[in-house]
């Protein structure tokens, strides 16, 4: 993203959800990334997929957003 980081706009959510104003949602980071941390992310992201995301993660995805 042009002027924020995905890890950083994972941090404003996840202050938004614990402060209140926003519900708890299930965010997903796609990067390009090669070395992509989860620990880079707040507790909010719950999975990272590398880009182009493919087929296979699209089907994990939809697992992970249905439970």
């Amino acid at each position: 993203m042009p002027y924020i980081s995905g890890s950083y706009l994972s941090k404003i959510i996840y202050e938004l959800v614990s402060k209140g104003p926003m519900n708890e949602i299930k965010m997903f980071i796609s990067t390009s990334l090669i070395n992509a941390n989860i620990n880079n992310y707040s507790n909010i992201v719950k999975k990272i997929y590398a880009k182009p995301i493919d087929k296979s993660s699209v089907k994990d995805l939809l697992k992970v957003i249905s439970n």
